[in-house]
């Protein structure tokens, strides 16, 4: 057998499992009224008891094992042995209880009907419990209904010349209707579970795909991480730079004084101050560096203070647009916590104002070239618009702003994947990212819920 008819073959037993648990529950209940019950019957009061014992018994058996399989969620070989014995002793003690008592009701009476309803509501039944396989749905049909039709014509033979051969026809009409019932639902419960199988297996082809995009999406955001530490290395190193100055200014000076032999020690330990002062901005810097560069989605979101995340995002962008003669503006910075990756944040921020530098490079006018970070709190939503003095975007690109691989710049400049990916970061936060076609400047928005935390 192929690996799919395996997988079939066990949901189609399954499927038999899932039913056996509430019709083995029903048969049990119904054999303890029987018992009592006997449909009125004195001669085979005895013979009906102990099928019902028996019925009950086995009931029982098949409930636990049913329990167990679906427990498992797979059918052993052995299991569904046990299984098909159950099923055929149940119909054998049903069988027993029906043909006894009919036999001594000779047809006839209000008991008869009693009985002969349940035997036909028995059958119906097994149509829905047992229609997998012809091994579990003819013990219920061949059973119980063929040796009605002994019981028919011993009854017609015997002493009392019972007529009720007109029943022949209807029993055997009903037997042969179940037997078409049961090739028809047979073949329908088959076509459903084998749709059932393809779904599966394309959730399981689109897990599989997703996976690999989400894989392949964390790497992408990495490397673009990184492609924006390299664009912006010239900046860094002017960062770096200026304070290493410092501290090699305060040496020397220090140096000159010890060489004097004057120990002024107001001075030195203002030249201290300032050395220390610069070693600190040097190792946050590095520190920045660090954190920004390293793979942050696997690790659990903070509660981070806003202005932090723009402290942290500043120290990278501030020199680099100072070298370029670009104006860092950055508005009042409200009070509020957001729960997020900050180094992604921080990497947000970072491309749209890498972006707003690259669109300042045309403009001549040095009153334009600034790039403004403003804040807004609106109902638990903080608003951090980025805006620059360049160029307005033309309506016709706007649509495209967030597509994968879409670009304004020239080529070799920009691969149209960062506002794709910073988009992306910030609905997985639960934000935004849009942009602000109202504005006066280009201006592009990131929302993001505060924390209540």
């Amino acid at each position: 057998m192929t690996p799919r008819d395996l997988e079939l073959r066990n949901l189609l037993r399954m499927e038999v499992t899932y039913k056996s648990t509430q019709s083995s529950a029903a048969f049990a209940v119904w054999s303890v009224f029987i018992f009592f019950y006997s449909f009125g019957c004195t001669r085979y009061d005895m013979i009906i008891k102990l099928s019902m014992v028996l019925v009950f018994v086995v009931s029982l058996l098949r409930f636990m094992l049913a329990k167990k399989i679906h427990k498992k969620g797979h059918v052993s070989h052995k299991h569904w042995r046990f299984m098909i014995f159950y099923v055929w002793l149940n119909a054998i003690g049903w069988s027993i209880a029906f043909n006894s008592a009919t036999y001594e009701l000779k047809l006839t009476g209000t008991h008869f009907i009693a009985a002969t309803t349940m035997l036909a509501g028995f059958v119906a039944a097994s149509l829905v419990s047992l229609a997998y396989d012809a091994i579990l749905f003819l013990p219920f049909q061949s059973l119980l209904l063929v040796p009605q039709l002994g019981v028919i014509l011993a009854l017609y033979y015997g002493p009392e010349k019972v007529n009720a051969l007109p029943l022949i026809p209807i029993y055997f009409m009903y037997f042969l209707y179940q037997l078409r019932q049961f090739k028809d639902y047979n073949r329908y419960i088959k076509q459903r579970l084998n749709y059932q199988l393809d779904l599966e297996h394309s959730n399981q082809e689109l897990q599989r795909s997703q996976d690999a995009l989400i894989s392949q999406t964390t790497k992408l955001v990495h490397t673009s991480r990184l492609a924006a530490l390299g664009e912006m290395s010239a900046g860094i190193a002017h960062e770096v730079n200026n304070p290493l100055a410092i501290i090699s200014g305060s040496i020397q000076q220090i140096e000159k004084l010890v060489s004097r032999g004057k120990f002024d020690s107001e001075t030195i330990l203002k030249l201290s101050a300032k050395s220390q002062a610069s070693i600190d901005r040097v190792t946050k810097i590095i520190k920045g560096l660090r954190h920004f560069s390293q793979q942050s989605d696997s690790l659990p979101r903070v509660v981070t203070p806003v202005q932090d995340i723009i402290q942290d995002t500043t120290s990278f962008c501030s020199e680099m647009l100072r070298a370029r003669y670009i104006k860092l503006i950055i508005d009042p910075i409200p009070d509020v916590e957001v729960k997020c990756h900050p180094i992604q944040i921080s990497q947000v921020l970072i491309n749209l104002i890498k972006n707003a530098e690259d669109a300042l490079d045309a403009e001549k006018n040095s009153a334009e070239r600034w790039v403004r970070l403003s804040f807004k709190e609106e109902k638990d939503i903080i608003f951090i618009k980025v805006s620059n003095g360049g160029a307005v975007l033309p309506k016709a690109v706007e649509s495209k702003l967030f597509q994968p691989f879409f670009t304004t710049k020239a080529v070799g400049k920009g691969t149209g994947l960062g506002l794709s990916i910073s988009h992306g970061l910030m609905r997985e936060h639960g934000g935004d990212l849009v942009f602000d076609s109202l504005a006066e400047n280009t201006t592009f928005v990131l929302q993001l819920p505060c924390s209540s935390d």
